[in-house]
C-alpha cells in the first residue's frame, strides 16, 4: 500500500524590500489540501485548511504570501502548485477552530496586465507575438518589487511559421492570447496554453496523440458524465464594425444540421474589431496614403492591404465590405465549429491511486463500460484536480470535447 503524505513550504516577504524570502517555513496542522490545475485564462488555484487550536495561524500567513504544495508519495515529492495567497479565513466553531488559505498562481496575477501590440507594426508569427506579450506583461509587473516573472522558452513556446501583421490596443493580455490560438493566426490548427508549477509558459498545439487509456472499471471509483446540449448555438449574427461610409457591417451564418437536430439557437455577437483592425492595418502599412481622421485613401488608384484595387471612395468602402464581410463569416463558422453539437465531459475520480503522469491538453481514451456508452471515446484533460485529506491523496480528471476531435454525432 502506498504511503501519501504532503509537504507545504511558506515564504514570506521582507518587509523593506517586499521581496519573497529564500528560506521558507514549512506548515503543519493541515486538515485538508485542494489544488486546482486548468488550461487557458482560468489561473490555477488551491485551498488548504489547518488546524488553528493555538490561535497563531491567522497571523502567521499574510495576503500575497508564496506557498508551494507538494505532493509525497512514497517518498517520492511532486510539486503540485506554486501559489500567492489571496484571502485567509478564520472559522470559529464551539467544536474546533481553523484557517482556511486560498490562491492562484502567477497567472491571474500577470495575465490581468493590459498590454498592446500598436507599437510594432511588423509581419512576424503567432508565436512572436505571443512571446511580446508575455515580455510586456513581465515588464509591467517588474515594478512591484517581488519576483513575478513568468518564464518560457522555445521548447514551451511552440514555433508558428504563418506570418501576419497583428496590431491591437490595448487588451488584457490573455485575450490577445486567446486570440492569437486561433487556427487563423497559427496557420496550423488550435493552440492552447497554461502555467506548469516552475511558472513557465506553455502555448502548444492540440495533439491528435492518445496519451493515455483510461478504463472506468479498473481505475475510478467513480464517474459523472455528461452531455447536453445546453450550450448549442447554430444560427449567430455578427457585427462586424463600421463601414468606412459609417454603415454598421452584419454577417450572418448557420449550421442546418444542427438546427435540424437541436432546434434554432440563435446567439448575436459582437466584433467590431474585424473592421478596426482591418484600417489599422491598412493605414499603418501605407501611411503615406492617409491624411489625419480619413476613412478614405487620399489618392488612387490604391491598392488595399487585403490585396483589391479600388478606384474611388465608393469602390473602396464596397471592397471594405465584402472584405470584412469574408473575415467575419471566417469567425462566424470558427464559433459554429465548437457550438453545434453536443458535448461529452467527464469528471473522473480515484481514491489512492492517484498519479501525477496525467498534463493538461493531453488526448485521452476513455472506456466507460456502461449501456450509455457503447464505445471507447477520446477526450481532452481539461482540469485537473488533486486534494488530500484523511483517505490520502484523490485525483479527478475533467475531460471534454474540443474543437480538435469535436462531432455531432449521439
Amino acid at each position: 500500500m502506498s504511503f501519501h503524505h504532503y509537504k507545504l513550504y511558506h515564504y514570506g516577504k521582507n518587509t523593506q524590500t517586499g521581496e519573497y524570502l529564500t528560506t521558507p517555513n514549512d506548515i503543519d496542522n493541515v486538515l485538508k489540501i485542494s489544488v486546482n490545475l486548468g488550461l487557458g485564462e482560468v489561473a490555477d488555484s488551491f485551498s488548504i485548511t489547518l488546524n488553528n487550536y493555538d490561535n497563531y495561524q491567522f497571523e502567521k500567513f499574510k495576503v500575497d504570501d508564496k506557498l508551494k504544495i507538494y505532493a509525497k508519495i512514497d517518498g517520492t515529492e511532486t510539486l503540485l502548485l506554486e501559489g500567492l495567497i489571496q484571502e485567509k479565513t478564520n472559522n470559529t466553531t464551539t467544536d474546533n477552530k481553523t484557517v482556511t488559505l486560498t490562491g492562484l498562481n502567477r497567472l491571474e496575477k500577470l495575465f490581468n496586465a493590459m498590454v498592446s501590440t500598436s507599437g510594432e507594426s511588423v509581419t512576424k508569427p503567432a508565436s512572436y507575438w505571443i512571446k511580446n506579450i508575455i515580455d510586456q506583461v513581465n515588464n509591467n509587473n517588474s515594478l512591484g518589487g517581488t519576483n513575478r516573472e513568468i518564464l518560457y522558452n522555445n521548447s514551451t513556446i511552440s514555433t508558428t511559421t504563418q506570418k501576419q501583421v497583428y496590431i491591437r490596443g490595448y487588451e488584457k493580455a490573455f485575450k490577445l492570447i486567446e486570440e492569437l490560438s486561433k487556427d487563423e493566426f497559427t496557420g496550423d490548427g488550435q493552440y492552447y496554453y497554461y502555467l506548469d508549477t516552475d511558472n513557465y509558459f506553455h502555448w502548444k498545439k492540440y495533439s491528435d496523440v492518445i496519451e493515455h487509456s483510461i478504463n472506468e472499471e479498473d481505475n475510478t471509483v467513480s464517474n459523472r458524465t455528461r452531455r447536453g446540449m445546453f450550450e448549442v448555438v447554430n444560427y449567430i449574427i455578427m457585427n462586424c464594425g463600421k463601414s468606412p461610409y459609417g454603415a454598421s457591417i452584419l454577417q450572418v451564418d448557420y449550421s442546418v444540421q444542427s438546427i435540424n437536430k437541436y432546434g434554432w439557437k440563435v446567439k448575436l455577437v459582437s466584433k467590431e474589431s474585424i473592421a478596426n483592425e482591418l484600417t489599422n492595418k491598412d493605414r499603418n502599412t501605407k501611411p503615406e496614403y492617409w491624411d489625419d481622421d480619413s476613412n478614405f485613401p487620399n489618392n488612387y488608384p490604391y491598392y488595399a492591404v487585403w490585396g483589391e484595387e479600388t478606384s474611388s471612395d465608393s469602390d473602396y468602402n464596397d471592397k471594405f465590405v465584402e472584405e470584412v464581410q469574408r473575415q467575419g463569416k471566417s469567425a462566424i463558422n470558427a464559433l459554429l465549429d465548437k457550438t453545434t453539437g453536443a458535448v461529452n465531459e467527464v469528471q473522473l475520480e480515484a481514491y489512492n491511486n492517484t498519479s501525477f503522469a496525467y498534463s493538461l491538453g493531453q488526448l485521452t481514451r476513455l472506456t466507460i463500460p456502461s449501456n450509455y456508452w457503447s464505445n471507447p471515446e477520446d477526450l481532452r484533460i481539461t482540469s485537473i484536480t488533486y486534494s488530500f485529506d484523511t483517505k490520502g491523496w484523490i485525483t479527478m480528471l475533467k475531460l471534454k470535447e474540443d474543437d480538435e476531435i469535436f462531432n455531432t454525432t449521439t
